[in-house]
């Protein structure tokens, strides 16, 4: 006579649930290990001085934001690109290290990052062209950042992109 089949363990169920969760429908659709990636291009990007039309790339001219310490810095393609433009006149350089990335959400849901990002550089309070050889202040600081995006089947979007200061370590 066949012995009943006892239930599972909690602990087990629940470790289940967890594989089940990350078990892709499409192997090749983007998961959330692809969006980590996109986090550190998006910032080498920064730090390598990319093009403007880089970053836009990833973002929708009619459903984008981009906020500082509650500061509308972009809603559009054109106020990224002045404020990368008066950015790039200030800082010849800068550096981003992604810490504590987390993850949440599927292809078909959309994702949310959050993590911080340390920064630091240069700043100079005159635009580079005029700027005396002398170089400028140095800036560092962690930032909290919080974005909201979906993957259009090409591309990451970016549609909410929320930067807060947690610590200012040297001011600019």
């Amino acid at each position: 006579m066949a012995q009943p089949i006892a239930p599972e363990p909690a602990a087990f169920t629940a470790a289940q649930r967890q594989v089940a969760r990350f078990r892709p429908t499409d192997s090749k659709a983007p998961n959330q290990n692809d969006l980590r990636a996109f986090v550190h291009t998006w910032f080498a990007g920064f730090d390598h001085i990319e093009p403007a039309e880089f970053f836009l790339a990833h973002w929708d001219d009619a459903d984008m934001t981009l906020n500082m310490d509650g500061q509308v810095l972009a809603h559009d393609h054109a106020s990224f690109r002045a404020w990368y433009a008066d950015a790039l006149q200030h800082i010849p350089w800068d550096f981003h290290d992604i810490l504590d990335l987390h993850v949440t959400g599927t292809q078909a849901s959309g994702w949310t990052a959050e993590f911080f990002v340390h920064h630091v550089g240069e700043w100079r309070d005159q635009p580079l062209q005029d700027a005396a050889p002398a170089p400028g202040r140095y800036f560092n600081r962690l930032i909290r950042a919080n974005w909201r995006v979906e993957h259009d089947g090409q591309r990451f979007v970016i549609r909410r992109y929320e930067l807060t200061t947690a610590q200012t370590i040297l001011a600019q």
